[in-house]
Protein backbone atom coordinates (compact mmCIF):
# COMPACT_ATOMS: atom_id res chain seq x y z
CA UNK A 1 0.00 0.00 0.00
CA UNK A 2 1.67 3.85 -1.05
CA UNK A 3 1.46 5.46 2.39
CA UNK A 4 0.02 9.10 1.99
CA UNK A 5 3.19 10.99 2.44
CA UNK A 6 6.48 9.98 1.71
CA UNK A 7 10.34 11.85 2.34
CA UNK A 8 11.46 11.95 -1.14
CA UNK A 9 14.97 14.70 -1.83
CA UNK A 10 14.73 16.22 1.36
CA UNK A 11 11.06 16.93 1.20
CA UNK A 12 7.64 15.70 1.65
CA UNK A 13 5.44 14.27 -1.06
CA UNK A 14 1.91 14.16 0.66
CA UNK A 15 -1.16 12.76 -1.44
CA UNK A 16 -4.41 14.71 -0.47
CA UNK A 17 -8.26 14.42 -1.27
CA UNK A 18 -9.69 18.08 -1.11
CA UNK A 19 -13.55 18.94 -0.37
CA UNK A 20 -14.01 22.25 -1.24
CA UNK A 21 -17.03 24.43 0.17
CA UNK A 22 -17.01 22.92 3.95
CA UNK A 23 -17.73 24.64 6.68
CA UNK A 24 -14.20 25.34 8.16
CA UNK A 25 -10.25 24.20 7.13
CA UNK A 26 -9.64 20.79 8.38
CA UNK A 27 -8.14 17.20 8.16
CA UNK A 28 -11.09 14.17 7.58
CA UNK A 29 -9.08 11.07 7.94
CA UNK A 30 -7.14 8.88 5.87
CA UNK A 31 -8.61 7.66 2.79
CA UNK A 32 -7.89 4.28 0.87
CA UNK A 33 -7.83 5.39 -3.24
CA UNK A 34 -8.99 3.44 -6.13
CA UNK A 35 -5.43 2.55 -7.00
CA UNK A 36 -4.42 1.42 -3.65
CA UNK A 37 -2.91 3.98 -1.79
CA UNK A 38 -3.43 6.51 0.91
CA UNK A 39 -3.98 10.16 1.35
CA UNK A 40 -5.46 12.39 4.15
CA UNK A 41 -8.85 13.95 3.64
CA UNK A 42 -9.01 17.40 4.11
CA UNK A 43 -11.93 19.74 4.09
CA UNK A 44 -11.58 23.30 2.40
CA UNK A 45 -14.02 26.36 3.37
CA UNK A 46 -13.42 27.99 -0.24
CA UNK A 47 -15.58 27.05 -3.07
CA UNK A 48 -14.00 25.18 -5.97
CA UNK A 49 -14.15 28.15 -8.49
CA UNK A 50 -11.16 29.74 -10.29
CA UNK A 51 -8.04 28.04 -7.94
CA UNK A 52 -10.04 29.71 -4.89
CA UNK A 53 -9.43 25.94 -3.21
CA UNK A 54 -6.66 25.44 -3.89
CA UNK A 55 -5.32 28.61 -2.96
CA UNK A 56 -7.16 27.97 0.52
CA UNK A 57 -5.45 24.92 1.17
CA UNK A 58 -1.85 26.01 0.27
CA UNK A 59 -2.55 28.57 3.23
CA UNK A 60 -4.21 26.39 5.01
CA UNK A 61 -1.32 23.91 4.47
CA UNK A 62 1.66 26.57 5.49
CA UNK A 63 -0.22 28.13 8.32
CA UNK A 64 -0.25 24.69 10.32
CA UNK A 65 3.11 23.81 9.43
CA UNK A 66 4.86 27.19 10.31
CA UNK A 67 3.71 26.81 13.92
CA UNK A 68 6.78 23.13 13.55
CA UNK A 69 9.31 24.80 11.39
CA UNK A 70 10.68 28.56 10.64
CA UNK A 71 10.96 27.57 7.13
CA UNK A 72 7.99 25.90 4.90
CA UNK A 73 7.03 25.61 1.09
CA UNK A 74 4.47 24.37 0.08
CA UNK A 75 3.65 23.24 -3.40
CA UNK A 76 0.87 21.81 -5.48
CA UNK A 77 2.79 19.84 -8.20
CA UNK A 78 -0.52 17.60 -9.11
CA UNK A 79 -4.25 18.02 -9.11
CA UNK A 80 -5.24 21.47 -9.74
CA UNK A 81 -8.68 20.63 -11.60
CA UNK A 82 -9.44 17.47 -9.33
CA UNK A 83 -10.02 16.69 -5.83
CA UNK A 84 -7.23 14.35 -5.85
CA UNK A 85 -3.84 16.35 -5.00
CA UNK A 86 -0.17 16.10 -4.42
CA UNK A 87 1.73 18.68 -2.99
CA UNK A 88 5.47 19.52 -2.24
CA UNK A 89 6.68 20.51 1.25
CA UNK A 90 9.96 21.36 2.13
CA UNK A 91 10.76 22.93 5.26
CA UNK A 92 13.87 23.46 7.50
CA UNK A 93 14.15 21.46 9.88
CA UNK A 94 11.67 18.56 7.93
CA UNK A 95 11.69 16.54 11.03
CA UNK A 96 8.65 18.09 12.63
CA UNK A 97 6.31 18.23 9.99
CA UNK A 98 7.11 14.89 8.52
CA UNK A 99 5.82 13.77 12.32
CA UNK A 100 3.00 16.04 12.26
CA UNK A 101 1.94 13.74 9.36
CA UNK A 102 2.84 10.73 11.12
CA UNK A 103 0.27 11.88 13.99
CA UNK A 104 -2.38 12.84 11.57
CA UNK A 105 -1.86 9.21 9.67
CA UNK A 106 -2.04 7.77 13.13
CA UNK A 107 -5.09 9.20 14.33
CA UNK A 108 -6.71 7.18 11.12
Amino acid sequence: MKPAYREVEGALLVELYAKPGASRNSWAGVRLEPDGGQSFGIQIQAPPVEGAANEELLRFLSKELKKLSHSVQVTLIQGATGKRKRVKIEANPLEPVTQYFERIANQG
